[in-house]
């Protein structure tokens, strides 16, 4: 199966950054090393539309930091991890079903 390139217009990138709105004055941007390890590290500017539009095509992968300034979030995030043999038995058992 080949991949779909996504495109946004202008209008879909001011409501994902109204949507996603975090901390105002710091984003984190993902590294990876000549060795393999990677993190993240803070840049001190605001997540804008060039920064959302580069995530967005792959260029970068960033982290936005929820907790805003004046100590409030605009959204939350649940992340789950689930170990894949659980998953594929778990597909496993709906197709049985």
């Amino acid at each position: 199966m080949g991949s779909v390139e996504a495109s946004y217009t202008d209008s879909d990138i001011r409501f994902f950054l109204e949507l996603f709105r975090g901390r105002e004055d710091v984003w984190a941007k993902q590294w990876v090393g000549k060795d393999g390890a990677h993190g993240y590290s803070p840049q001190y500017s605001a997540f804008d539309e060039n920064v959302l539009k580069k995530h967005l095509s792959g260029e970068l992968t960033v982290g936005v930091y929820i907790i805003r300034l004046d100590n409030t979030v605009n959204f939350f995030v649940l992340d789950i991890d689930i170990k894949k043999e659980v998953f594929e038995k778990t597909l496993q058992s709906q197709d049985t079903a």
